[in-house]
């Protein structure tokens, strides 16, 4: 009997540590697919960025490069018209005009596809000058503050501008607000970011559900690149607040 009883223990015991052994193979399996997942929607995210900043770079390059010279050049023929009638003046002085403001807004455009002060001047200096340019051309104040040293690399820098570029942009489309206030803040190692406007808010998994969340879905992704984590309080009726923390590699 004790022979017997044994055996059943030591059958046991072989079926417990081979049935311990499959369930420890299988969640090592899952461990490694987890992480093989999680990099493959890293390099999918990444490579969509990367081609996106390219083509914003070829655009903008081209709206600078060939666009508004070529505008300019049309100015320049329509002005040199020699003509003496009133009413061919006031028609070329007004074409000229005209091309005035398509020559500033291929600026602007060019400007916003890839700012010339980020790459020039860096981070603190295209958020001074975006700031600046919606100051200007809009209802809304954006107080913007940056503190502490810029330490960011350039790819960084581009993803942090993109986010604050996005910001802003939903926040003027559909916030109703009237003062956004952005601080950066560059401490030892951690980026800061905070965001804030007094709009009506939004429902943050309605807008991620929906189509219109593809900006939000993009401000998402750069953060999750850089390994941050960023937190959303848009409680309908309360304004948005956004609070981004990056880590310096």
């Amino acid at each position: 009997m004790a022979t017997n009883e044994t055996s059943i223990y030591t059958a046991l015991l072989i079926a417990a540590s081979t049935i311990g052994m499959i369930l420890i193979f299988f969640v090592i399996s899952l461990m490694r697919q987890h992480r093989r997942n999680v990099q493959l929607h890293k390099e999918k995210i990444e490579a969509e960025i990367a081609t996106l900043e390219k083509e914003r770079k070829r655009m903008a390059s081209d709206l600078h490069d060939e666009i508004g010279p070529l505008l300019s050049a049309v100015k320049l023929n329509i002005n040199s018209l020699d003509s003496q009638e009133p009413g061919d003046r006031k028609v070329i002085e007004k074409v000229s005009g005209y091309i005035d403001e398509m020559l500033t807004k291929v600026r602007e455009v060019s400007n916003d596809l890839m700012p010339s002060s980020l790459t020039r001047r860096g981070l603190y200096a295209a958020v001074a000058d975006f700031s600046g340019r919606i100051n200007h051309s809009s209802s809304i104040a954006v107080n913007a503050s940056c503190t502490g040293p810029e330490e960011l690399s350039k790819e960084s820098q581009v993803h942090v501008f993109r986010i604050i570029q996005e910001i802003i942009h939903n926040s003027i489309k559909h916030s109703a607000a009237s003062v956004i206030d952005v601080r950066l803040q560059q401490l030892n190692k951690l980026l800061k970011l905070d965001i804030n406007d007094n709009g009506k808010g939004f429902d943050y998994k309605k807008i991620l559900a929906e189509s219109d969340g593809l900006g939000l879905k993009n401000i998402l992704s750069r953060v999750e690149l850089m390994g941050g984590v960023m937190y959303l309080d848009a409680t309908p009726g309360k304004g948005v607040s956004y609070s981004i923390e990056i880590p310096k590699k």
